[in-house]
């Protein structure tokens, strides 16, 4: 029973934990390495792209492609985070607590790679990510009012 609740109490804390990790793995990695992993993605899409007919060269594709990552990536961590935070946080402060968590990752995380060869750390991917965790916790607040509202008009007509 004891490992049932510890795996409910923290099983959010630790896959956080554990994106973290993954983020800071991947800010750690050499240009090169970086360059590789998005344009294993962009040789798969590019093709696709182009025959949407955007009008997109692969530079373009790749850039929108690095800058995807950056936002999905951060949007995965504010969802982690939302589930961690709304425990103990409502409304305005899980807001706050959470966009703060997400700024100062991504700034930990752009500083981390202004270190690394061949890797800079931009402003830009700072606003990106913290954008990737608002948006996170709009869509995570959203769920959770129209789950609430379809549970209470499920235990009314019950």
């Amino acid at each position: 029973m004891e490992e049932r609740y510890f795996m409910n109490k923290y099983y959010w804390l630790i896959i956080g934990i554990l994106w973290h990790i993954l983020i800071f793995f991947q800010s750690s990695l050499p240009g090169e390495a970086s360059a590789s992993q998005s344009g294993f993605i962009v040789d798969y899409i590019y093709p696709v792209i182009s025959n949407m007919g955007l009008g997109l060269s692969l530079e373009q594709t790749a850039f929108i492609i690095r800058k995807l990552a950056h936002f999905t990536e951060y949007f995965i961590l504010g969802a982690i985070f939302y589930q961690v935070y709304r425990k103990y946080f409502q409304n305005k402060q899980l807001a706050l607590i959470l966009i703060t968590h997400g700024l100062l990752t991504a700034i930990l995380d752009e500083t981390l790679q202004s270190f690394i060869p061949n890797r800079s750390g931009e402003l830009r991917d700072v606003a990106i990510d913290t954008l990737g965790v608002i948006t996170a916790y709009a869509l995570c607040t959203i769920g959770r009012i129209v789950y609430e509202r379809k549970r209470q008009k499920t235990t009314i007509s019950n």
